[in-house]
């Protein structure tokens, strides 16, 4: 696992700070939060955490993109993968699978990304 890390690292990445949201699910509860992108490559995503995700588990990203398809509809990043490391308030995770998607307008609105944790289990 040392030496993949090793190749992870090495990869090229772009510096981007981009607003996201973020999820995952420990304990049979799904968590939610927010943060900002800190680098982008094309195997890991680095990133700010408004909390310290609790497991190393598969995590989703939604990645508020900066530029809108045919400069009119809103996009977003959403990104699967699993998280290879994180202390305090940075993660990092492997990228297993990622699309771009098309938003309403208030997808990115403070009320819907307002960094709570929520339990959604039903």
């Amino acid at each position: 696992m040392l030496a993949r890390e090793i190749d992870l690292r090495s990869s090229e990445r772009h510096n981007l700070a981009l607003e996201l949201r973020f999820s995952y699910r420990f304990g049979g509860m799904t968590y939610v939060g927010t943060g900002r992108t800190r680098n982008l490559g094309g195997e890991t995503v680095c990133f700010e955490v408004d909390q310290q995700i609790l497991n190393k588990g598969e995590v989703e990203l939604r990645i508020a993109w900066p530029f809108r398809l045919q400069d009119i509809c809103p996009l977003e990043l959403a990104i699967e993968g699993t998280l290879i490391r994180t202390d305090d308030h940075v993660a990092v995770i492997q990228i297993r699978r990622y699309e771009f998607q098309t938003l309403g307008e208030r997808s990115f609105s403070p009320v819907a990304s307002c960094g709570v944790t929520c339990d959604l289990a039903a």
